[in-house]
């Protein structure tokens, strides 16, 4: 019986985040990595199979969710670990270490009786190396914060070389140069592409701390992390939407599923994005000390830059199905381009709403020109009348209630809100529906009616797990050039 505790542990995961001492493009957290291992786990075991080898994927499967629930309590008790090796002194520490050592000796036997796999009990070890050599760096030699760093690093060190040895059989220095090559293909134009939007996501905070200063910037920043709500809808998105776009085989189907897929993700995401716009005001009151106040200003503007980049994600996913990655970088390239160029004019006579409208047109410009390569190598039958209705919605809601409704007080609570919800009736009345459509949601009067339907579907078949058909063109073609 899966238990209330351990369900909580698996939430833990998702908001532990992971290097936020250095420098990162993105927020990272435990769950992120631990995905990451799992498909290049996922990847090797399809090479080994297609080898001859036989491979079990239930224990693999295994294997991540306990290194997923061991990395969990890792993270947890590496904070405390070093706060008491800076409290206590060398006896007490002496006898804390015996304590931690025998708890995990313990923990270590219960990993054995549930069957832990291998990689699991090897993992343990190495954390108790880890913490020893820890212990003798920082205080028998009173190394301080270098001792830690070197416990970490010189003890994963000696595993790694030792999983080297282990593994000698299946690593080779004999380099496939037709793989190199397409994966080198593949992956490397992506890498410039990832640093431009990461450069493109904070150059108008640096140029705001110029041209008008920290607390400006400081505003800016607020707002920022306001807008990041549409993540509910963009960051469950961007896991479940390149599984399904590259599951689906045969071409015209899946044009038509994207087509869909795009319309009815900005219909959503835009709902989210009218709510932040009109209900601002009140978001900043709430959240922040009155000082900031002004950070509601932008927020509506950088929400649809948030879904803008969501859209880009969907595109860089199509243009990957071609094998054509090398177009990302120059729609990149000329977005933070045109960004920098804009937040230079528009931030010293607009302030941190100059920098908001930058941000959304150098999302247009991304989108235009990815829009461009991905229409050229695979064309996709956007529903481009239905997203006209969407925005057209949006955004005669947002000037509604921005010259109409009250800005401040319950009564603009209530309007706006009022007016935000009022949302897909406007859908409904601007012809967005198709017949279809309309028919599913008049079926939503007849809950029982519905409920039938929907425990009468079946589950879809399983994906093979080949590659799509315009890619494997593209590999063919590519291998006939080698």
């Amino acid at each position: 019986m899966i238990r209330k505790a351990l369900l909580l542990k698996f939430l833990d995961a998702a908001y532990m985040q992971r290097w936020n001492d250095k420098i990162r493009p993105v927020e990272l957290i435990e769950l992120d990595k631990q995905a990451h291992k799992m498909i290049v786990a996922w990847f090797l075991a399809r090479v080994e199979e297609d080898r001859g080898t036989p491979v079990s994927w239930t224990r693999l499967i295994e294997g991540g969710i306990f290194e997923l629930l061991q990395r969990i309590v890792i993270t947890d008790l590496k904070p405390q670990i070093f706060y008491k090796i800076k409290e206590l002194d060398r006896p007490s520490l002496k006898k804390r270490v015996d304590e931690a050592l025998a708890t995990y000796r313990r923990s270590d036997a219960r990993l054995r009786a549930l069957q832990a796999p291998p990689t699991v009990e090897r993992d343990h070890q190495e954390y108790l190396a880890a913490i020893a050599l820890t212990v003798v760096l920082v205080v028998g030699v009173e190394e301080g914060a270098r001792g830690l760093l070197l416990g970490s690093y010189a003890s994963g060190a000696v595993f790694v070389l030792g999983l080297i040895w282990v593994h000698r059989r299946r690593l080779s220095l004999r380099i496939d140069r037709p793989l190199l090559r397409r994966l080198l293909r593949f992956g490397l134009p992506t890498m410039p592409a990832e640093l431009s939007l990461y450069a493109l996501n904070f150059v108008d905070r640096v140029i705001i701390a110029r041209s008008l200063g920290l607390a400006e910037a400081g505003l800016y920043a607020l707002a920022v992390k306001f807008a990041q709500a549409v993540n509910v809808l963009v960051r469950g998105f961007q896991l479940a939407w390149p599984p399904l776009a590259y599951s689906i085989r045969e071409d015209g189907e899946a044009r038509r599923v994207y087509a869909a897929v795009v319309t009815w993700f900005t219909a959503g995401c835009t709902f989210v994005v009218v709510g932040m716009w009109l209900l601002s005001r009140w978001i900043v009151r709430a959240l922040a000390a009155p000082k900031f106040f002004e950070a509601f200003e932008p927020i509506g503007l950088l929400a649809a830059g948030v879904t803008l980049y969501a859209l880009y994600m969907v595109l860089v996913v199509i243009l990957g199905r071609t094998g054509r990655t090398e177009f990302n970088f120059p729609a990149t390239a000329a977005a933070l381009a045109a960004n920098v160029a804009l937040n230079l004019i528009l931030v010293p006579a607009f302030g941190i709403v100059g920098a908001a409208v930058a941000l959304v047109a150098s999302y247009l410009v991304v989108l235009a020109l990815m829009y461009g390569f991905t229409q050229r190598l695979f064309p996709v039958p956007y529903e481009w009348a239905r997203l006209a209705r969407v925005v057209f919605a949006a955004a005669a809601l947002v000037a509604a209630g921005e010259l109409l409704l009250p800005t401040a007080g319950a009564s603009g609570l209530l309007s706006r809100s009022a007016l935000w919800l009022a949302y897909p009736l406007a859908l409904f009345a601007s012809g967005f529906f198709t017949p279809a459509e309309r028919h599913w949601l008049a079926g939503l009067r007849h809950p029982a009616e519905l409920f039938e339907r929907l425990r009468g579907l079946r589950p879809s078949p399983a994906v093979d797990g080949r590659i799509p058909e315009a890619y494997e063109a593209e590999l063919l073609d590519e291998d006939s050039r080698l």
